[in-house]
C-alpha cells in the first residue's frame, strides 16, 4: 500500500456536534485506510536507540536500520542546547551541547562549551539560527 497522498477524508459530516455520525461512514473508512497505509509504509516494529529510517525500494517501505548499515559509520552528530548558554560579549553567546551520535569517538567535550575534534577533515551542517521572541 502506498503513502496516502491525495486521499484525505472530508470533514463535512464530522465538524459539528449536530452531525449524524452515520453520514460520515465513508470518511471514517477513508481515515482508517489512510492510517493503515502509513503503518504499512514504515517497518519500525523494533527500533533500537540511534537507528535511522532508510527507504527500501525493493519492499516499498521505510526500514529502521543502524547508521553503520546506512554507510554512516564515519558520521557524528551533536545538538546545541538553547536553554544553557553563556554571554561572551555584546550579543555573542556560547551554548552547551550534547554529543548525540559518535560511533568512532571523533568528538569529545572539554568543559561545558568546548568541542574537541580528533585530527581529520570535517564537513559541518549547521542548522539555521532561530531567534527568540524577546530578541530584537
Amino acid at each position: 500500500m502506498a503513502w496516502p497522498s491525495g486521499s484525505k477524508a472530508n470533514t463535512t459530516y464530522t465538524d459539528q456536534g449536530s452531525d449524524l455520525i452515520s453520514n460520515a461512514r465513508a470518511d471514517i473508512n477513508q481515515n482508517i485506510l489512510n492510517t493503515n497505509a502509513v503503518i504499512d509504509e514504515f517497518d519500525i516494529s523494533s527500533p533500537t536507540d540511534g537507528d535511522i529510517l532508510q527507504y527500501n525500494s525493493s519492499s516499498g517501505h521505510w526500514d529502521s536500520i543502524s547508521p553503520s548499515a546506512a554507510g554512516l559509520s564515519n558520521t557524528a552528530m551533536i545538538t546545541f542546547n538553547n536553554t544553557s548558554e553563556e554571554l561572551v560579549s555584546g550579543n555573542t553567546y556560547r551554548r552547551n551541547f550534547t554529543i548525540d551520535f559518535d560511533p568512532n569517538s571523533f568528538l569529545s567535550k572539554s568543559g561545558d562549551f568546548q568541542l574537541v575534534l580528533t585530527a581529520g577533515s570535517y564537513l559541518m551542517y549547521p542548522t539555521p539560527h532561530v531567534t527568540n521572541q524577546d530578541e530584537s
